[in-house]
């Protein structure tokens, strides 16, 4: 049941993502598109502080008529030898076709040893929690060694009409030797890039909503009100964390883009991109993705009440949420 519920779940949200994203694809050009993905979606100079330096470009995925966004974030690592240089890059576009979309993320999770068509890589993310609708990543076996090969990881998302891939790369410890020997990647830098990955589909999902055109509501929680949100498909996002300290409860960033909510001594797991939370091993679908606004985490106010077991309650144009 359970399981029939999340199907449910999420195969409308999909529509109602797929709509926007034709709807986007109808009134803007590619050129449009893209600027919107550079100004809106990018990570902006700054805004990482271990950032040294960093390039953009944007572009369009002709085998699927999907404009894109791509960016190098640059920094160096502390060596055997002295610094080397490191980097984060990735591939974000936005697919009108969500089968397409999917195809293009099998694609990108590939490896020279998997059939054509099929993932070369394992199911999963680096944190080990949920994003997106399906992900794939690599990372050097735990242990590795220094060596040829060893200084690279990738994570791929698909996510309705959105797909992304996310790469870390080392430079050879000693850029002058004949044969390549690369560090692993560490698991800082995994997490960083799971990190920027969950920052950028938020971003692109905020972007699909036309998050800033939305309409503001004020939700009633225990004698204040809240900050919330209704999409163009009804859904209505409230503000965690200014929601659970309206009720002595407390929302901590964690590593990779994920967050803990308390209170009274239950916690859930937060996944920035996800579209479940978390109670232990118990699920709590969404019908959208959770988003970060960079200050703010932005939940659907139905799994929110679902997971802490508050009341939700829609009277017309008056909505309340607060414990039972």
């Amino acid at each position: 049941m359970k399981r029939k519920l999340l199907l449910t779940t999420l195969t409308i949200s999909i529509v109602a993502i797929l709509a926007l994203a034709s709807h986007l694809y109808g009134q803007m050009s590619h050129d449009r598109l893209r600027k919107l993905l550079e100004e809106r979606v990018a990570i902006q100079p700054g805004e990482l502080s271990y950032v040294e330096r960093q390039g953009i470009g944007t572009g369009v995925l002709e085998d699927v008529n999907a404009p894109y966004l791509t960016q190098s974030l640059r920094f160096n690592r502390r060596g055997p030898l002295g610094n080397f240089l490191a980097e984060i890059s990735y591939v974000l576009a936005l697919v009108s076709d969500e089968r397409q979309a999917y195809r293009k993320s099998v694609f990108f999770a590939g490896s020279q040893l998997a059939p054509l068509g099929t993932p070369g890589i394992p199911e999963g993310t680096y944190s080990c929690f949920p994003i997106g609708m399906k992900s794939w990543v690599y990372t050097p076996p735990e242990g590795a060694k220094p060596g040829p090969g060893a200084g690279t990881a990738r994570l791929v998302i698909h996510d309705g009409c959105l797909t992304l891939k996310v790469y870390v790369e080392y430079q050879p410890i000693d850029p002058k030797a004949k044969t390549g020997v690369f560090l692993p990647v560490t698991r800082e830098d995994q997490e960083r890039s799971e990190f920027v990955a969950r920052l950028l589909l938020s971003r692109a999902h905020m972007l699909l909503m036309n998050w800033e055109g939305l309409g503001t509501l004020r939700v009633q929680s225990a004698k204040a009100t809240v900050p919330a949100k209704r999409s163009t498909a009804g859904v209505i996002y409230v503000a965690a964390g200014a929601v659970l300290q309206q009720h002595g409860g407390s929302l901590k960033q964690g590593k990779a883009g994920v967050f803990t909510a308390s209170w009274l001594g239950k916690r859930v797991t937060i996944p920035v991109a996800a579209r479940v939370l978390l109670i232990g091993k118990q699920q709590v679908p969404l019908s959208q993705p959770v988003l970060y606004d960079g200050r703010e985490v932005w939940i659907e106010a139905r799994g929110f009440a679902q997971a802490f077991g508050w009341k939700l309650i829609r009277r017309g144009q008056a909505v309340s949420l607060s414990p039972q």
